[in-house]
């Protein structure tokens, strides 16, 4: 297994893949030849991403980002985690990118710049301000819209951590709209926060349950450890220095975000789909989410095509591990290639952006 961790020189100068055709990007890709999971020849391939407000559910303005290769394949809809934002996965976009998936990242509801850009947020907007329904609802507006921007029948949904969770309660009690959901080709989900790796006290979750339903917009603090996150001790500064990433949510928003993970567990796993493929992804060492439960969850639904990969040793964010997030994106990409449509032909992407199935068996990696 190969890994390669980067100076501050060369994460200044990768970002630029986002420009088309920057001379220093493809020295660095020749430099680093068969590490780098971006190829020069898809590097190519990519077009640069386009930042764009998008006004969905409730009149609610958010900030997206979507990229696309000159070629669509399929297309990824990416749901990021709890107090953070769209532009701490620049490094999972670009390698969906580079195997050919158009991508829409957005930041949700009460996160990122939809909830901090002053100039640009919708009224009423604030961070922490949401309800999982409200975001579930926020999935179906984005599967709808992504699927008319980039005009495919091969759409894949992808959530991490709070965004992991989401997804799979969508897949399971989601908005009706079976269209949709019928044309989805396959759900990955990354550390899904179905329960906390440690459970807050029973009494503190049922005394916050009944002050939401007074004060809902209240901030309480929500930390997270940044050494918990991964063995990057660099993924961790970044992420205390992030001013996008503010360690509060609010009563509501907390309350309906864990409740929205145990139903999922408890009960909701009982309406996944059975023609709906799955594939999860947890670390055994994960102090921010439950790994037991994501076994569990993948144990207990009925999915004719489902696949769990518990990673030996991995914190919370397995795409950020040194050791493991190359690998684990190679998986990934190679899962969603596997699951394309067959009567489905590649497609050209818009003017405005430049089946075998998977095992069931649990399978185990070391970092």
């Amino acid at each position: 297994m190969y890994s390669w961790t980067p100076t501050n020189e060369e994460r200044i100068k990768v970002a630029s893949l986002t420009c088309p055709e920057p001379p220093q990007v493809r020295n660095i890709l020749r430099g680093l030849g068969s590490k780098s999971l971006i190829s020069i020849d898809s590097y190519s391939n990519m077009a640069a991403y386009t930042d764009e407000w998008v006004t969905g559910p409730s009149d609610t303005k958010f900030f997206t980002r979507t990229q696309a290769p000159a070629e669509i394949k399929g297309a990824v809809v990416f749901v990021h985690g709890f107090i953070e934002h769209l532009g701490r996965y620049d490094f999972v976009r670009e390698a969906l990118v580079s195997k050919g998936f158009a991508v829409l990242f957005y930041d949700q509801r009460g996160f990122g710049q939809t909830a901090l850009d002053k100039a640009r947020r919708s009224v009423g907007s604030a961070y922490g301000k949401n309800t999982r329904a409200e975001m579930l609802d926020d999935v179906q507006f984005m599967l709808n819209h992504a699927r008319e921007k980039f005009k495919t029948k091969n759409l894949f949904l992808y959530g991490h951590s709070m965004g992991g969770a989401i997804v799979l309660q969508y897949c399971c009690v989601g908005n009706d709209d079976l269209n949709v959901k019928c044309d989805l080709r396959g759900v990955v989900a990354t550390s899904p926060l179905l329960r906390q790796a440690v459970s807050a006290p029973a009494w503190q979750l049922v005394m916050g349950h009944m002050a939401q339903n007074l004060t809902p917009w209240m901030s309480v603090p929500a930390k997270v450890n940044a050494a918990d996150l991964c063995h990057d001790d660099s993924v961790g500064k970044a992420y205390l220095a992030d001013p996008l990433v503010i360690q509060q949510g609010t009563l509501r928003g907390v309350d309906t975000m864990l409740r929205g993970g145990a139903e999922t567990a408890e009960k909701h796993y009982l309406h996944w789909p059975e023609s709906l493929p799955v594939f999860l992804f947890h670390g055994t060492e994960d102090k921010v989410t439950s790994a037991k439960a994501t076994h569990k969850f993948h144990d207990d639904i009925k999915a004719k095509d489902k696949h769990l990969q518990m990673i030996e040793g991995g914190f919370h964010e397995l795409h950020n591990e040194p050791e493991f997030k190359v690998k684990l994106l190679e998986d990934i990409t190679a899962w969603f290639l596997a699951h394309l449509s067959q009567q489905s032909e590649t497609t050209a992407a818009p003017p405005e952006a430049s089946t075998s199935a998977a095992p069931e068996e649990a399978a185990a990696s070391k970092l």
